[in-house]
């Protein structure tokens, strides 16, 4: 699993999942049956009031337009997603955090010439499955990478089991069983963001959390950071204490 961290026009750090190969092969596959399933009914429709349709030169042109423009305009059209990217929860982004332009899906389409077209797909695989960023040409002259909305691997549940202390640890917060795994790596991403990205919006996330957890645990909120940082890590391994 490679992932990427994009630092928004916020100053907030998110980490994506890079979209595999796989997943970008998949969702050309579901772009493919829905571009020639259309293609495939426009043809029905316009055969009845035309028998030779195929010999029709302007049919031709038509098929070969919409074949070529279909990942342009869905781009465009849908934020960074075709049909197929949207099926698979795939989303184009830009490296600086922004939005990606109009400029930049058409470059991206344009590549898709060398990338895809002329080469059978051979250099978008070849450079998606070597390049650090998984970029395709396309990608990389218009500083965007695809990347997972719903990632495949969350912080699981052997991150809290990992926090266990020694056999003596004493747990602080009796009622700490109130809360649930999902709750405690919760907290957990939010400590992990603090450490490596100390910035405002993670600090806020971070006193966010601890005003939460200390509510339900009828405790007064921690007013500095670094108790903060020391409550919620005392709750996480009073958890693992007790539930484990």
């Amino acid at each position: 699993m490679r992932t990427i961290d994009i630092t928004t026009s916020q100053h907030v750090v998110i980490r994506y999942e890079l979209a595999a190969l796989r997943d970008r092969i998949m969702a050309w596959m579901v772009d493919m049956v829905v571009l020639y399933g259309a293609i495939f009914l426009l043809f029905i429709l316009l055969a009845s009031a035309e028998s030779n349709l195929l010999e029709e030169t302007w049919f031709i042109y038509l098929v070969i337009a919409i074949i070529m423009l279909y990942p342009l305009v869905m781009e465009v059209a849908l934020q960074g997603q075709t049909l197929g990217k949207r099926a698979l929860r795939l989303r184009i982004v830009r490296l600086d955090g922004r939005p990606p332009s109009l400029n930049d899906y058409v470059l991206r389409w344009a590549f898709r010439i060398i990338d895809i077209a002329l080469s059978a797909g051979a250099i978008a695989m070849l450079l998606i499955s070597s390049t650090e960023k998984a970029q395709r040409l396309g990608g990389m002259v218009s500083n965007t990478v695809v990347v997972r909305l719903n990632p495949s691997q969350w912080v699981g549940l052997q991150e809290l089991l990992a926090l266990r202390g020694g056999n003596g640890h004493a747990p602080v917060f009796e009622g700490i069983r109130q809360f649930n795994d999902t709750e405690m790596l919760l907290v957990k991403e939010v400590l992990d963001r603090v450490s490596i990205y100390p910035n405002p919006a993670h600090y806020e996330a971070l006193f966010d959390a601890s005003d939460a957890v200390s509510h339900r645990l009828g405790r007064p909120a921690p007013e500095e950071s670094e108790d903060a940082i020391r409550f919620l890590r005392q709750a996480l391994e009073d958890y693992v204490v007790q539930t484990r």
